[in-house]
């Protein structure tokens, strides 16, 4: 992967405030290092694992359908909790 891509993190269960946000890269590290930054700003919390489904890459989603990503956190306040968040490609114009 050469060229930039964006991907739209969305809370999945979550009616109020689903939107964990955008993040974009031009290499696979650099996007999982932007969605664990992104997810722990978003639940306050620190990532203990992510994991996208079927053992795919987060950059899997280029022209694909969005992908689950399995996370879990760990929270002063809430504890070890699991979330499930929805990756989609995205166009940034």
């Amino acid at each position: 992967m050469s060229k930039q891509i964006a991907i739209t993190l969305i809370e999945q269960g979550n009616s109020e405030a689903p939107n964990i946000g955008t993040i974009t890269g031009t290499t696979e590290n650099e996007l999982v290092h932007k969605a664990i930054d992104a997810i722990e700003r978003h639940f306050d919390a620190d990532v203990m694992s992510l994991k996208v489904q079927d053992n795919l890459n987060l950059s899997d989603v280029v022209n694909s359908a969005p992908l689950d990503v399995y996370v879990t956190i760990q929270g002063e306040a809430a504890g070890r909790q699991e979330y499930m968040v929805e990756a989609q490609q995205t166009w940034v114009y």
